[in-house]
Parts: C-alpha cells; structure tokens; sequence
C-alpha cells in the first residue's frame, strides 16, 4: 500500500513539474511580424500579456501593457496602438501617425477596426511622411496624453500638375544627369502618392559642370544680376540655386554637380541637393513662405535625408550639433526662432549648427506625430495663426518642452582629449 502511495505521489510531482514546465514555455512572448515592430520599439510597445490570436474580423491581434498589436488581414500591415498613436510596419518602414488619420496605402475597411477604436477617414489631401527610423528608447512617445489633435483641413491644389523635367546645360554633366532624371522621376511619382502632391508649375532642373557656369545660369535663367565679385564667391560656394525661371515661366533648380567627383557618396549627396530643393518648393507651393526658417530648414532636410540616408552632409550635420552640446555651445530653439540669419551669418560652424538642430528637431517631432502636422503647422502660419501656438495645437510640444526633449537624438562623442 506504501508502495502505491508513493508510486501516485510521484507520479504527481512528475506531472506538477512537466506542467510547471509547460506553463513556463508558454510565457507570452512576441512572435514573427510583432517581434519585428516590438524591438524597433520596444519602449513604447511595452510587454506581451497574452499570445498572439485572431479576432472576428480574421485580424491577428495581441494585447500588451501599453496597447494592441494588430496584423490586418485588409492589407497585411503590422501595427502598434497605445489607443492615439499608430506605429505600422508598411511600404516605407516604420512610421507614426495618429488615429484619427490613414495614410493613403493604408486599406482599412469601413467600421470599427483593432488598430483604432474610433472611426478613421481618408484625408482629401493624402500627406503622410516619408520613411524613418524608429523612436528612440528613451523617448516618450506622447508629451501631453490628454492633447486631442484637431481635424486637418487639406489646401486644394490645382488640377494641373508638372513632371520635373531635368536638363544636362554642358557635356560634361550629361553623364550625371541621367542619374539625376532617373531619380527625378521617381521621387515626382513617389512623392504624387505619398503627399499628394506635384508642382503646380512647369519645373526645371538645370545641371552644370562647375560653379562659374552655375553662377552665369543664376543670372541667366533666375535674373540674379551678380556682379563678378558675387559670381567668384557663387562659384565657389554654390551647390544649388532656386527660384522663378525666366525661361519657362515655373520654377528652376541650378545644380552644380562637378564638386562632387571624388566623394565616395557623391551620388547620394547629388540626389540629396536636389530632393532638398525639390522639397522647398513643396513647403512654398502648399503652405507658402511663412513659418520660421528654421522649422522649414528642418523639415526640408528631413525630407532629404529619410529618402537618402547615407551621406556625409548628414552625418556632418548630426556631428556639429553632438560636438556643439558636448562643448556648451547648443543653440536654443528660441535662439534659432527669433535670431535665425544671426546665427548662420557669423561661422560655417554656426551654419552647420543650426541645420543639424533644425534637422534633428523635426526628426524628433515626426517620429512622435508624423510628417503631416509638420506641414500643417506651416499651413496655419500661413494662414496667420502665431507659430508656437500652431506648434502647441498639433504637436503638444512648445518650443520650451521641445528644446529639451529632441537632445534625446544627438549621439554621444567624446573629445580627441579623451
């Protein structure tokens, strides 16, 4: 009888520890598609409470401490909500946007959906951001949780539009200008899909072998009158020129193109210069010339740099500013808001200073919100409303909490006296 008793008791204890490990092995954990966007967020994804399941709809979902992955079966995304921001894993990597919007690759069926507990429409003007990296770890991901953003009221474009067109204006830029059309061409379908937008007026892209003969074409196709000393120092200094060109009536980019021989990236920083122009003219056209220069910097090296991200000028740019904070020189937002022509007039250091805050500054933003609150901003400077307060009512950020919160981007260096 001992001998049976025993023989049930261990049989127990086996069956409590094969189940102990059982129950140990199915820990929630994050699996495939939702381990992918987990680790590229980790901190704002937050901890697995359940596994991975379907819901009614044939969604793949699994709650977490902070929010809701969701597959969606309607378009085969993987997102993360914490209930006001969407971080989704579609054709341009990871981006944000909140809730109450979609961008236009998005298919979302009509009616209640996991990734959103409130209805979501199709904005008439489809701006979303180009790709980006993902928010930092040590970021939060929402400054203010009670601010409700408000609806976005898009510009009416007008029905006709224009292709850039891209000319090679010596021999010797005819080989690089292939490369510059095949580019142009891509980023005019791409960004037609993504923003909704191409030029209201015939565009061109003027490509020249060296500064002297891009200095001659500012005077000749922009009307700049340079006097000669003006000229030397253009032709010297210049790598692109904008503006309404005399010769078509629309608008003109001179690039210089020669400068770049040598350079290990110098096909990369080629489609640089021009998507950074090409995105001025898309600031000017849908929100105008108003809003602080160096907002409308940053947000055009963003463009630049989300689309090619490999230069040296980035990383030149990210360097000033880490050097800059290491040695106590960081100029403030509010320096660069009110005193902006100052601080890139007295150095090239200064220059280089200031793009590298204004470009990690809009970085920061669009990670948390997007790019499509960036241009609205614009949008209600242009329409008059005062900046900080357009900042405040579709960021949640001042430009106190902001200057202090995108440091979170610039990287650690150490001196060469460490």
């Amino acid at each position: 009888m001992k001998r049976l008793v025993l023989a049930v008791v261990l049989a127990a204890v086996t069956i409590l520890v094969m189940s102990g490990s059982i129950f140990a092995q199915s820990k929630p954990e994050f699996r495939l598609g939702f381990k992918d966007l987990a680790d590229q967020i980790p901190n704002i994804a937050g901890q697995p409470l359940e596994d991975e399941r379907y819901d009614a709809n044939g969604d793949s979902i699994q709650r977490t401490t902070t929010g809701l992955m969701v597959w969606r079966k309607s378009d085969r995304w993987t997102a993360f909500t914490n209930g006001q921001i969407t971080w989704i894993l579609g054709p341009y990597g990871l981006q944000s946007r909140l809730n109450s919007q979609l961008y236009p690759w998005e298919n979302v069926p009509p009616g209640p959906t996991p990734i959103s507990e409130q209805p979501v429409s199709q904005p008439q003007l489809p701006v979303a951001p180009a790709p980006f990296v993902a928010p930092t770890a040590t970021a939060t991901p929402w400054p203010t949780p009670a601010f409700v953003p408000p609806t976005f009221t898009p510009t009416t474009l007008p029905t006709q539009t224009y292709s850039p067109d891209v000319r090679a204006m010596d021999p010797e830029s005819a080989g690089l200008g292939i490369t510059v059309k095949n580019f142009a061409a891509e980023i005019d379908s791409e960004w037609a899909w993504v923003w909704g937008w191409r030029p209201h007026k015939p565009t061109t892209v003027y490509l020249y072998y060296d500064g002297v003969r891009l200095a001659y074409g500012m005077n000749e196709i922009l009307g700049s009158n340079l006097s000669s000393y003006d000229m030397e120092r253009v032709s010297s200094t210049n790598l692109a020129a904008r503006g309404r060109d005399l010769k078509t009536g629309g608008w003109a980019i001179l690039m210089h193109v020669n400068y770049r021989w040598g350079m290990e990236d110098w096909e990369a920083t080629t489609k640089a210069t021009f998507l950074h122009e090409y995105a001025y003219l898309m600031i000017n056209e849908v929100a105008g010339e108003t809003g602080p220069q160096w907002f409308r910097e940053g947000f055009a090296q963003w463009l630049t740099y989300q689309r090619v991200n490999s230069t040296t000028t980035e990383q030149s740019a990210v360097d000033y500013v880490a050097r800059a904070r290491k040695d106590g020189i960081l100029p403030s937002l509010h320096s660069l808001n009110n005193f902006w022509s100052q601080e890139i007039s007295t150095s090239s250091e200064n220059l280089e200073r200031a793009y590298g805050v204004s470009y990690l500054t809009i970085k920061y933003l669009t990670q948390r919100v997007g790019g499509m609150p960036i241009l609205q901003v614009l949008q209600r400077t242009a329409s008059g409303q005062d900046f900080e307060t357009a900042l405040s009512a579709l960021t949640g950020y001042n430009l106190n909490t902001l200057n202090g919160d995108y440091r979170s981007l610039i990287p650690e260096i150490k001196t060469e006296e460490e």
